[in-house]
């Protein structure tokens, strides 16, 4: 997989009129103009000075919050972005594609430090509390189930681990510590998880799923508990 880090700034767009009143502050209305397909997700950063932004073209931009400049773009997937995640010290990002593809990426310099391949379009994806772990979720797919799989975070707890690290080959990549299958009881055409979401001490997770309901799993289990 190539991956770069594109250091060319986009200029915002700021509307006319820009400058508007709320709750006693002045604010500008900034608009962010660089991707060329529908925008899938965007997240501030934990300390809110970064922007991130994901999209149907594959990539995912990098955004300065106080001047409204892309920073950057992290650039490899072969499929729609569908989520990614920040770790709490915005030293790494974490994205699952539409093609089959999660990868950790190093937020300051762009490069992708790992990839795994996976059996089915990654719908969601989300950093455990401390940043262990990490889960990606998935509709059904062929035969296969609906699931949640939960990796060991390669990049904990110290980022001399992977420094200098090029990133592996895709069959030495370590397998999901756990993998967990969602039921489809209703037999729903295209059942699956849209998005997965820790508990805040990472106990249990909660799947949202396409059928209307959530799916509770215990991780110590690894079993869904309840419906």
């Amino acid at each position: 997989m190539t991956s770069h880090f594109n250091n060319m700034a986009t200029k915002p767009y700021l509307t006319n009129n820009s400058e508007s009143e709320i709750s006693g502050n002045s604010m500008k209305l900034v608009t962010l103009q660089g991707h060329e397909r529908k925008v899938t997700k965007t997240k501030f950063n934990h300390d809110g000075d970064l922007l991130f932004s994901a999209a149907a073209d594959n990539i995912v931009c990098v955004w300065d919050t106080s001047t409204g400049e892309r920073l950057g773009t992290y650039d490899g997937h072969q499929g729609t972005i569908n989520d990614f995640d920040i770790d709490h010290n915005s030293k790494y990002l974490l994205t699952g594609s539409g093609g089959s593809y999660l990868t950790i990426w190093n937020i300051e310099n762009g490069k992708s430090l790992y990839k795994y391949k996976t059996y089915a379009p990654v719908s969601s994806v989300q950093y455990s509390c401390g940043n262990q772990t990490f889960i990606a979720s998935s509709r059904e797919f062929i035969k296969e189930p609906s699931s949640i799989h939960i990796y060991k975070n390669p990049t904990y707890p110290t980022t001399e681990q992977t420094e200098g690290k090029e990133e592996k080959d895709n069959d030495e990549q370590e397998k999901p510590w756990k993998m967990i299958s969602i039921d489809n009881d209703i037999k729903q055409l295209n059942f699956g998880v849209t998005k997965a979401v820790w508990s805040p001490l990472n106990d249990y997770i909660y799947a949202l799923c396409t059928d209307n309901t959530i799916r509770i799993v215990d991780v110590e289990k690894g079993l869904q508990i309840k419906k």
